[in-house]
């Protein structure tokens, strides 16, 4: 057909700003959120997108009660333009680097294992160093951020490492083993008890687990599993920390948690971790990288960091140490 899109066609017209245009439209699936992100005006955002149609002689969006929707042909140029801009950012990185200069963006993606001790004393460690150093991160689990390690969203991802493979690109990394710990609040009744714990003495009261998805779920139903007690039927399902400690203060609840984030909480307000009890591991915390991409400089200097982290807890007896 004569009308075919031709290499040529493309190399000549299409613009880079016409690619990181068009992914804030796909990404976020409105006109006008892309232009506030972009700091364009909606009219601009939208002479964009029809350029880029008017270019591929075709509709790459379709407004739906759900924002634009992108077309077929709108998602094979997204998968372009995501590996387009992922490729631009990490030569930015690179140049910078060869420069000798501080500045570029680290995007990390966590899950909760990591976020109250790890994370924090790595992301210190690397603005001590790279003070211009912009950090992103996002919270979330790993069905959520595994892809976007895939596509470059993000750089590196921090939490407790799966079970099982996920992708034969993945690469994980392991830092640390994570107990499993029990806490409750300082006026609980077992928070001062001289009685020896058991699984099985905690039945009665009112306990906080996660949501079934989350994968450490498994691990308390194998913990009950190996007790061979059945699950406590007063439960409340929940992995919003904020909701979880409140719940704590008022029920005389018992939440199942990893073991840095319970000790964090633990040290920091009125909250109790209860000892003398084995309640296992929460499993393997460590970090993910996308292996068949190389890693940007920032990346490679945060992992740096994470291993300095946990080398100084170990130098000083701390509890996270391998």
């Amino acid at each position: 057909m004569d009308d075919r899109i031709t290499l040529n066609l493309i190399q000549n017209r299409l613009k880079t700003r016409q690619l990181m245009t068009f992914n804030a439209v796909l990404n976020e699936r409105s006109i006008a959120k892309a232009a506030e992100r972009l700091s364009l005006t909606q009219p601009a955002v939208t002479r964009t997108i029809r350029e880029l149609e008017a270019l591929f002689a075709c509709k790459l969006f379709e407004r739906t009660n759900r924002g634009v929707m992108p077309t077929v042909f709108g998602q094979v140029l997204g998968e372009y333009a995501q590996a387009s801009i992922v490729g631009l950012r990490h030569v930015v990185e690179r140049f910078n680097a060869l420069q000798d200069c501080e500045e570029g963006h680290l995007l990390i993606g966590t899950l909760i294992s990591a976020s109250a001790q790890l994370l924090p004393h790595a992301i210190a460690a690397i603005k001590e160093r790279s003070p211009k150093l912009a950090v992103t991160v996002r919270e979330g689990g790993n069905d959520l951020l595994f892809p976007l390690l895939i596509s470059g969203e993000i750089d590196i991802v921090i939490g407790r490492l799966p079970e099982h493979a996920v992708d034969s690109g993945i690469e994980h990394h392991v830092l640390y083993k994570e107990p499993l710990v029990a806490l409750v609040s300082d006026s609980h009744p077992l928070a001062r008890s001289k009685d020896r714990l058991s699984l099985e003495k905690l039945l009665d009261y009112q306990w906080i687990l996660p949501v079934p998805e989350v994968p450490f779920r498994a691990r308390v139903r194998e913990l009950f599993a190996r007790a061979a007690l059945p699950m406590s039927e007063r439960i409340v399902e929940s992995i919003s920390i904020a909701t979880n400690l409140g719940m704590l203060d008022i029920m005389s609840a018992i939440a199942l948690l990893p073991g840095s984030i319970g000790e964090y909480y633990a040290d920091l307000c009125n909250y109790h971790v209860l000892k003398g009890i084995d309640l296992g591991d929460f499993g393997d915390v460590g970090y993910t990288v996308y292996g068949q991409r190389q890693l940007t400089p920032s990346t490679e200097l945060f992992i740096n960091c994470l291993n300095e982290v946990l080398g100084n807890w170990h130098i000083q007896g701390g509890r996270h140490a391998v």
